[in-house]
């Protein structure tokens, strides 16, 4: 095969991704797919194409919903902040919590 038939075939070729996943799962995945009369490749494909799109929409929702709740625009400055800190990360919680300090409930 020459060298510009391999680059041309390489174009138009999605990658292949190989894992190991449990065999209940690939049952599931298998009949899935002949109930929708799609191949398995093509639901992973759609399935890990949409999942970080969703979950993007998710934590910007939540960070959203979040502000609005509390009334917060962005994490405190540096005047507001305490010394100590020295970063933020926003979080999901898993249950109901009250702030310690201000008895907020917290989203």
């Amino acid at each position: 095969m020459s060298d510009r038939t391999r680059r041309k075939r390489r174009q138009t070729k999605d990658r292949v991704l190989q894992a190991r996943i449990p065999e209940q799962l690939d049952d599931e995945l298998r009949d899935r797919a002949e109930h929708l009369g799609l191949s398995v490749s093509t639901i992973l494909r759609d399935i890990l194409l949409h999942t970080f799109d969703l979950v993007e929409g998710v934590v910007t929702d939540s960070s959203h919903i979040a502000r609005a709740l509390t009334g917060w625009d962005s994490a405190p400055t540096d005047s507001e902040a305490d010394s100590t800190v020295i970063g933020w990360q926003e979080v999901i919680l898993n249950r109901n919590g009250v702030c310690e300090e201000c008895n907020v409930v917290l989203p």
